[in-house]
């Protein structure tokens, strides 16, 4: 039974357009790091965090163990299994805050990870979930899993039903990759949900549900032509397009230079085209060109694996 343990767990792009609260995807990478310690007095300590040299002052994360999302989960997992120790954290940050790729949620992730690694007899992945829930429900100010799923069990995914919770995981079509554009701006999950509308008509919810049970088909089917139809947002677009620089530009020009499809990460402000991996410099390309603001690009393949122990 080791005392000290490492997990990782990877970015995400949540909501696929069509699916939001239920579908994502994890990233390749970025992703967050997380330590875990064992000690004797059953609490939750932060050790120390650390960032990786492309983050800001602005990405830091609280310090504050009742704060911050690694510590909370971690927390949480204890109370609810009673392993019989505490932990001391220490928590690598690879994932701006407020970038809509999960930041929150591979903290937590890979928190719980690394915490269930010290037990005698590791329980299995679904059973982790819960206490990562909870904790991006802290920040998040909602109980979503298409956040924590994907950064868990990697790969495309659905969340039918959170109680209990319910997660189907979706084929992979081969040959997809994934074009990510950042602009550097802020957006918190827990205000941005705030600006969503509170009601919807029921032509709108019956679009976005015909176009998330494509969505479905198509990663069944590899039929690429459905899979780009499918992915359209009929819900919250119109909500959250307006603050994030050029949107509808860069989207629109992603779609122009061949991607299948493409969309606002989460809450945004990261903006992802899905695209075969032959046309994915172009397809970043054009989405750069048709950002007036300053950006982050890069490119990535989607993480099959999800949260792992290093």
């Amino acid at each position: 039974m080791p005392d000290f343990i490492t997990a990782f767990a990877p970015a995400r792009v949540a909501k696929l357009n069509c699916g939001f609260d239920c579908m994502g995807l994890a990233l390749s990478y970025p992703g967050d790091r997380c330590s875990a310690r064992r000690i004797t007095k059953n609490e939750v300590l932060i050790e120390a965090i650390s960032y990786g040299v492309h983050l800001s002052e602005k990405d830091q994360v609280p310090e504050d163990p009742e704060k911050n999302t690694a510590s909370i989960a971690a927390r949480a997992f204890l109370d609810e299994y009673t392993p019989g120790f505490g932990v001391s954290l220490s928590l690598h940050k690879e994932l701006p805050s407020g970038s809509g790729l999960g930041s929150s949620a591979a903290s937590a992730v890979a928190a719980v990870m690394a915490v269930n690694g010290l037990l005698e007899e590791p329980l299995p992945k679904p059973a982790l979930l819960e206490a990562a829930l909870h904790a991006e429900a802290q920040i998040s100010g909602d109980r979503h899993a298409d956040n924590i799923a994907p950064c868990l069990f990697g790969g495309i995914g659905l969340v039918r039903e959170l109680d209990p919770i319910d997660y189907i995981p979706l084929p992979i079509p081969e040959g997809l990759s994934l074009a990510i554009l950042s602009p550097r701006v802020t957006i918190e999950t827990k205000a941005a949900r705030t600006s969503l509308p509170a009601s919807v008509s029921l032509t709108q919810a019956v679009k976005q549900s015909a176009h998330s049970a494509a969505l479905v088909a198509a990663l069944y089917s590899g039929n690429e032509g459905l899979l780009g139809r499918s992915m359209q947002d009929f819900l919250v677009y119109d909500a959250r397009h307006t603050q994030i620089p050029d949107c509808t530009a860069i989207l629109t020009a992603a779609r122009g230079a061949g991607a299948l499809a493409s969309g606002i990460s989460g809450s945004g402000p990261a903006l992802f085209a899905l695209v075969k991996e032959q046309r994915s410099h172009e397809v970043l390309q054009a989405m750069k060109d048709a950002c007036s603001h300053d950006a982050d690009g890069m490119l990535c393949g989607i993480h099959t694996k999800g949260a792992i122990l290093l």
